[in-house]
């Protein structure tokens, strides 16, 4: 029994050694918006201008409408937004949901995280492919990825563009799900398993006033890349915050 309990023991100790960071560096962010998310490379992960928020999802693989966060003061962490480098240990390339333990740690020590997971059945957008067909075209093949979000030119940048090359409409569920506009998650149902190339226009619903020329996302996404967005309800694992606090230093 002890020699059982002593491989237990040393595997956990061996697993909270790997899922840390080798070295990590999380400071607020100083400057303009412009570049705003989390990528990989390699052994290293860069977020740029997220807030608390941004990170669990990221580090429980959960969206922005399956996180719960109650009380004045708990809602305030939201409201500073940090840049992220942090690696970890070798040099073997890792993926999204093998830097996701790791920043589950992160999170446990600097913010002192606590959290514990729910199922609810919660309202989502279902995106589907619209009457008319798809209207984007499926990549080349010695076509790059590349994503790429923003404010468009002109109209003191009132329209936001999404521009994806070689992407999965999963991948472009994950850019456009976490953009002003839409208030609950979306599920992949249109069945396209592809790459594509697809970009999308229009106008997030935070401006405080409205022009003609506006375009909801909702309109967007139907007359440009001919899919749509409807309204169905489905079982999510829900991240409970129950406890966080301002971030201890590097």
């Amino acid at each position: 029994m002890r020699s059982i309990l002593a491989a237990l023991s040393f595997c956990s100790a061996l697993w909270a050694q790997q899922a840390a960071f080798d070295v990590a560096s999380l400071k607020p962010h100083d400057g303009d918006m412009r570049s705003v998310g989390i990528t990989t490379s390699g052994v290293r992960i860069t977020a740029d201008a997220t807030n608390l928020w941004g990170l669990i999802c990221f580090a429980y693989n959960v969206k922005n409408g399956q996180l719960v966060r109650n009380g004045s003061e708990l809602l305030k962490l939201g409201e500073v937004f940090y840049d992220l480098v942090a690696k970890a240990e070798g040099d073997a390339p890792l993926t999204r949901n093998q830097f996701r333990p790791m920043m589950q740690a992160l999170l446990a020590e600097r913010f002192k995280l606590q959290i514990h997971h729910e199922m609810r059945e919660m309202p989502v957008y279902a995106v589907v492919v619209a009457k008319s067909g798809p209207k984007f075209k499926a990549s080349a093949d010695d076509a790059k990825k590349s994503a790429q979000t923003g404010p468009v030119g002109g109209r003191d940048g009132r329209n936001t563009q999404v521009n994806l090359t070689k992407a999965t409409i999963d991948q472009l569920i994950d850019m456009i799900e976490n953009l002003p506009g839409l208030d609950r998650p979306l599920v992949n149902k249109t069945g396209l398993t592809g790459t594509y190339d697809m970009k999308l226009v229009y106008t997030p619903d935070t401006m405080k006033d409205s022009d003609p020329g506006d375009i909801s996302i909702f309109m967007a996404v139907q007359e440009q890349l001919g899919l749509k967005l409807e309204s169905q309800k489905a079982m999510f694992d829900f991240v409970v915050v129950d406890h966080a606090e301002k971030p201890s230093g590097n």
